[in-house]
């Protein structure tokens, strides 16, 4: 597998924020989980913090639902809301075989990619691994190549 995605620095900072400050973490596949974001692949691809209550969209915390929701950062080219189906689903089924579905992230393995960035985010699912890259990173690979 050799798939990247990235991410905006802005929209991530303050999902890590709230995932590292949150006094308790969801339970992810019946399993009580640390400080952790959650790489979810279903209306689009996206990231979200484990901490609960909920950050919300409006930056507030508590109970997400339909009129408010969870505050999530979509990976370039996969928001339902802007981009094409057929764009974000082809990774989306890259990634899972197009099964809706979720894997947990170190806030810190991508903090630091954060701390090496300007403006954008790699995670590449490259082989059997994951590597996160800020973009100051010489082994950064830009969108366009």
């Amino acid at each position: 597998m050799n798939i990247r995605l990235y991410f905006r620095k802005a929209e991530l900072i303050p999902i890590i924020a709230h995932c590292r400050s949150a006094t308790d973490h969801i339970e992810f596949y019946g399993e009580k989980i640390d400080a952790s974001l959650i790489l979810t692949a279903d209306g689009g691809i996206y990231i979200w913090s484990s901490g609960v209550p909920s950050l919300l969209e409006d930056g507030t915390i508590g109970q997400a639902s339909k009129k408010l929701p969870m505050s999530v950062a979509y990976a370039l080219g996969c928001d339902p809301r802007s981009d094409s189906f057929d764009h974000w689903h082809s990774i989306h089924k890259q990634l899972y075989g197009g099964s809706d579905d979720a894997e947990r992230i170190s806030v810190d393995r991508i903090g630091d990619a954060v701390k090496g960035s300007d403006d954008l985010i790699l995670i590449w699912f490259y082989e059997d691994s994951i590597i996160f890259l800020g973009d100051r990173s010489e082994d950064f690979i830009g969108p366009d190549k």
